[in-house]
This record gives C-alpha cells, sequence and structure tokens, in this order.
C-alpha cells in the first residue's frame, strides 16, 4: 500500500496510484540485469554510450505496447524487451549509471512551446517526458531517449529539443526526480 507521501507525489506526476512502482536500490536489481548494467560504457569525452552487445533499443510510446495508463517498466523489463517509452528508458541508464558509482536520476519534466499565457490556457501545459541527468567531472549531462546513445552536456540539451520537436521554440521545464537512492521529489538543479 502507498504512503500517503507517495501517493501524492504519484497523483502530482499524473502517475496512477496503481501504476506507480519504486525504482529497486542497487542492492534489489536483479543478478539477471544487474550484471548486465555494468556492460554499458558511458564515454562522455565522445558524448557517446556503448551498449552491451545482447542489447538493442526502440523507443515506442506505452499506448503502441497496450500498457495504458501509463506503466513503467523495471529494468530487467526494459533491457529484456528492448523497448519502451522515456521513462523506461532513463530508469534504465540511471541504474546503470548509479551500477557503475556515477551519480544520477530520473528527472520527470514538461516539453513546452514557448507561447503566450493566453494561448497556454486555451491548450494542455505540454508533453511529460522523462530523461536522465548525470554528473561528470563536475559538469552536468543528459541522456534522453530523443537522442538514443548519446550523452549531452546538460548547456547543448536545448538543441537536442529542438532538432527531436523540429520546433525552435520548445523548451524543458523540470519538475520532479528520484535515483536508486533518494524518492520521487520536486526537481532540484543540483545533482
Amino acid at each position: 500500500m502507498l504512503q500517503r507521501r507517495e501517493f501524492l507525489a504519484a497523483s502530482l506526476t499524473g502517475i496512477s496510484a496503481l501504476s506507480y512502482r519504486r525504482l529497486p536500490s542497487r542492492k534489489t536489481v536483479p543478478e539477471k540485469s544487474g550484471s548486465k548494467l555494468e556492460e554499458f560504457d558511458y564515454d562522455f569525452e565522445e558524448g557517446c554510450i556503448y551498449t552491451p552487445e545482447d542489447f538493442s533499443f526502440q523507443g515506442v510510446e506505452d499506448i503502441e505496447t497496450g500498457w495504458l495508463p501509463d506503466y513503467w517498466q523495471s529494468v530487467d523489463e526494459t533491457y529484456e524487451r528492448g523497448t519502451g517509452d522515456c521513462e523506461d528508458y532513463a530508469i534504465l541508464h540511471a541504474a546503470a549509471l548509479h551500477r557503475q558509482g556515477y551519480r544520477a536520476r530520473v528527472v520527470i519534466g514538461l516539453v513546452e512551446e514557448q507561447k503566450s499565457w493566453k494561448e497556454k490556457a486555451l491548450e494542455t501545459l505540454g508533453v511529460n517526458h522523462s530523461l536522465t541527468e548525470t554528473a561528470y567531472e563536475g559538469d552536468t549531462y543528459i541522456i534522453d531517449v530523443l537522442k538514443p546513445d548519446s550523452i549531452t552536456p546538460l548547456e547543448d540539451y536545448q538543441t537536442v529539443l529542438e532538432d527531436a520537436y523540429n520546433n525552435p521554440d520548445v523548451t524543458w521545464h523540470p519538475k520532479y526526480s528520484f535515483s536508486p537512492d533518494e524518492a520521487l521529489g520536486f526537481y532540484e538543479k543540483d545533482l
């Protein structure tokens, strides 16, 4: 049963209480995927991710896989299926980075087109999106399904959004974050 704080956090993010599951800590990641997570190679200088030979990932929306409401896959499910949406990709990479000793977290937010407040009031607030944020040698980097197998410095992330949405007026608004070591909470800039 969800604790009151967990239920509140789940309802704030639009996640139904029934589909909300805690990300397993490093100690509880099954050996099935646990050892595989150590095979991901994060090359921050080159900005790329080398994945294990037996792993490939195809981004799909939950509606394409039959999961409604939004379903957050476990690390094992994402690794074995090789498919998932933005939060599945983010959770997998946060777990792999954490297992390798990096600080990493999943960040949940909105991708919005810059509009006047009147235009925004007439439309939805934006598209929910999740990504992985990690730190390396004092800098912050983003790993996002919008640019798979890449590591993007935070200061260059706006370009990734503009390219992915083919729109120079989109912006990223982080709202919440969690990691294997911290519960879901409001996003704080410092990792």
